[in-house]
């Protein structure tokens, strides 16, 4: 819009669309200086260090418990894994079979874990069981922490512990039945004074997977 209207500025985008180019890119290579990793095992406690960096993980939880750089600890509190969400209109008819598996209350238990230093990379695997209280396990999983001079990637193995899955589906030991999971993820809970946001993603208005046409794929900047 040129003008500005009753419904809108100056500028204001009255349609768009965006369309996927037939033409291959090609990823520039990305170059990542070498930086030896150290690690120091404490009882449950194992630490890895890069730089100025140390990623803490614990053994009996087998989380994420702290980034700290330069002396500053970056997490507010432990990382937890997370099935849940809050249900929306779409969910009606399956949120009581989560809440019947007790979902929300879902964690991961470890069955043993794995350090594995190489010079200058270092690996934390935790082998174990996404379980619910009362419940059978929901998934098998293994999740490895790989620290380099690039940061920190976590790769994460999920089986389904009952029957095959197929994309997002789990199966129901109790009811016989194929149904999707609410969310698959871990909880990264920054410390206060993190405010700026930068994601590549549909954006910068909410959107969803079945209301995303006002959206558009971007690099978009925004606060939290």
């Amino acid at each position: 819009e040129k003008n500005a209207t009753l419904w809108g500025e100056a500028g204001a985008v009255c349609g768009f669309e965006q369309l996927a180019l037939p033409v291959a890119v090609e990823k520039p290579a990305v170059t990542v200086p070498t930086r030896e990793v150290t690690v120091s095992e404490y009882g449950a406690t194992v630490r890895m260090t890069c730089g100025d960096i140390t990623y803490t993980f614990d053994r009996a939880d087998g989380l994420l418990h702290g980034i700290e750089r330069e002396g500053k600890q970056l997490l507010r509190r432990p990382a937890e894994l997370t099935l849940w969400r809050a249900p929306t209109d779409n969910d009606r008819k399956v949120k009581e079979e989560w809440r019947s598996l007790h979902i929300l209350r879902a964690a991961l238990s470890v069955r043993d874990t794995e350090t594995v230093q190489n010079g200058n990379s270092a690996a934390f695997t935790v082998r174990g069981s996404v379980i619910a209280p009362s419940r059978r396990a929901l998934y098998r999983t293994d999740v490895t922490y790989i620290v380099d001079a690039s940061g920190l990637s976590v790769k994460v193995d999920a089986r389904a512990a009952c029957e095959p899955e197929e994309g997002w589906n789990f199966w129901d030991p109790v009811a016989n039945k194929e149904f999707f999971l609410p969310r698959f993820a871990f909880r990264y809970v920054l410390d206060g004074g993190y405010e700026a946001l930068c994601y590549f993603g549909m954006g910068p208005e909410e959107n969803y997977v079945d209301f995303s046409e006002h959206a558009h794929m971007a690099l978009h900047h925004s606060s939290v």
